[in-house]
């Protein structure tokens, strides 16, 4: 193992966290926080933020971990990338698509069904990993966990707020 490709795979995943985050930044406070009817048992905005950079992380750990045990496939050629990274590959983008759609186009239904598309990924990625190295499969459990809290959680948003399903209203002047 070399520190600089597991530093590099732990490091990758929170590229497109960083980005969707302060991309829709501004959405949080104006519209998140004000004007969407929320379950009581939604996490607080801190613990939220404590709870990626340690998932992101371990995906990316996990990734190394299937990677290096598949002989280090070139990640340059999508063709001859291995299924499971490509799972990897499309879960992440599924995940790092998330954000910019529920928080920056405010749109319900899109972030609902991405978040039921995401996950499918995770659970093939997981399953697919657990199948070349559990610890590897075992590093994902944390993330599928948060994300089936994270689906509930999407779906009580959805239910609460048919205004918003399928993005700002056009009579909307909250924001």
């Amino acid at each position: 193992m070399t520190w600089t490709e597991a530093a590099l795979a732990a490091f990758i995943p929170n590229v497109g966290g960083f980005a969707g985050y302060f991309a829709t930044l501004n959405a949080i406070p104006q519209w998140y926080n004000r004007v969407i009817v929320k379950p009581s048992w939604k996490p607080t905005n801190k613990q939220f933020r404590l709870v990626w950079p340690i998932l992101y992380p371990s995906m990316g750990i996990s990734s190394y971990i299937v990677w290096k045990a598949l002989d280090k496939p070139s990640l340059l050629k999508w063709d001859d990338l291995p299924t499971p990274l490509k799972l990897y590959a499309l879960q992440i983008g599924l995940n790092w698509a998330w954000t910019p759609i529920f928080f920056g186009a405010k749109h319900l239904t899109m972030g609902l069904l991405g978040i039921i598309a995401l996950d499918a990924a995770v659970l093939a990625t997981t399953a697919s990993f657990w199948e070349i190295d559990s610890t590897a499969g075992l590093l994902m459990v944390p993330y599928v966990a948060w994300l089936s809290f994270s689906t509930a959680l999407n779906v009580s948003i959805w239910k609460n707020n048919p205004k918003w399903r399928w993005g700002r209203p056009s009579d909307d002047k909250s924001l």
